[in-house]
């Protein structure tokens, strides 16, 4: 591999690990454009914030007003919902689908009240400008044809609550009655919406900005070019302390799937980086992997098929053995640590406890699992 960083260039050896040819390419006879910078709605998206919303929804149940019968206790549904913005420019698309989620399978309660309970969040990004109304489509999944629509409910945006004004609850109907069964006459869906701006951040962009500036005297920031087999590249960030500072530890943070660091707020108040000598507290180097096709290596140029980016092109995760051992072996050429803690985020801990499966864990002291993606039951192919 190749190091790079702003200081100058040195050379760092890695074994590869990685899997051979990409298993995905590119559909033959496409005519979408080959690079992400060549597609002006992700460009817009990542630099109009302005022209976006959020929707948080969150999804509460099916309450009955029907008594259940002999027939819906035989062939009660396994119900899921599909929330979906609509209108003639919605800023999502096939393979940019940010403004859509699937709610997983529940199992009817019998007993109960609701006919079914997700009690779930999902987001919703749409553009303020062509988009008409959310839609909440709840299906029965059926194994043998196609999945039967039981209730659709649509929101128009001039209904929904205006930024800031938190969850509006929402009881409805159907749009249609489906015939699915008498059970579900006059059933209501429930659930609440509240909306944000899509400029709205936890931390601003400049805060980010200038959390990679070298901070004379105590921090470093550097960047890690890592060049992966295939022609793949990642990159790890690091946040070093030069000072007289007493180092505790450092950190592998390893991001989830379409994810960014964009914590400048969490390197200072849990990890203490750029913060004073004098606070008591442990102090850890934080080095941050974007593994390939992910983070910034979206950014960079590197991944040149939008249908790929965040995804695994070789159907293999085995091939984040490589950038992880990277990272591991470049942190310690840049530092002598007592303890290493693993980070990790949704499909970062996936990808961080397939390399502990193989290689067993005694390059780290401690992990810290932040909503780790574990469970594969809902996910599909």
């Amino acid at each position: 591999g190749i190091l790079l960083r702003a200081t100058g260039t040195a050379d760092g050896a890695a074994t590869s690990v990685s899997s051979g040819d990409p298993v995905y390419e590119p559909f033959e006879g496409s005519t979408r454009p080959p690079r992400i910078d060549e597609m002006p709605i992700y460009r817009e998206f990542y630099d109009e914030h302005h022209l976006y919303r959020r929707a948080h929804i969150l999804l509460e149940g099916v309450e009955r007003k029907a008594d259940i019968n002999f027939w819906w206790r035989i062939n009660a549904p396994e119900a899921y919902v599909n929330a979906q913005s609509q209108g003639p420019d919605t800023g999502s698309t096939e393979y940019f689908k940010i403004g859509s989620h699937k709610f997983s399978n529940q199992e009817d309660d019998e007993d109960g009240e609701l006919l079914f309970a997700w009690d779930k969040k999902a987001l919703l990004i749409y553009r303020i400008n062509g988009t008409e109304a959310i839609k909440l489509t709840v299906y029965d999944k059926d194994t043998l044809t196609s999945d039967d629509i039981l209730m659709d409910i649509t929101v128009p945006v001039a209904d929904l609550p205006q930024p800031g004004e938190g969850y509006k609850a929402f009881r409805k109907q159907s749009d249609e009655d489906y015939g699915y069964s008498d059970v579900l006459t006059g059933a209501e869906l429930l659930f609440k919406i509240k909306v944000t701006e899509g400029a709205d951040r936890v931390t601003s962009k400049e805060d980010l900005l200038k959390s990679m500036d070298d901070v004379e005297g105590k921090i470093d920031y550097g960047e890690n070019v890592l060049e992966l087999q295939g022609g793949d590249k990642a990159l790890l960030q690091s946040w070093r302390h030069t000072g007289d500072q007493t180092v505790d530890g450092a950190v592998l943070w390893v991001m989830g799937r379409n994810d960014c660091f964009m914590h400048p707020h969490v390197l200072e108040g849990l990890f203490a980086v750029n913060s004073d000598p004098d606070d008591g507290g442990p102090r850890f180097d934080v080095y941050v992997l974007n593994w390939r096709e992910n983070g910034l290596a979206r950014h960079r140029g590197w991944v040149t098929d939008p249908f790929l980016m965040s995804h695994n092109k070789y159907g293999d995760f085995d091939v984040y053995l490589e950038e992880t051992d990277m990272s591991l072996d470049l942190m310690k050429q840049l530092g002598t640590y007592d303890r290493v803690v693993g980070y990790a985020h949704s499909t970062g801990a996936t990808i961080l406890l397939n390399w502990i499966l193989k290689n067993e864990e005694d390059k780290f002291d401690a992990f810290i699992f932040n909503a780790p993606f574990l469970d594969w039951g809902n996910v599909g192919g």
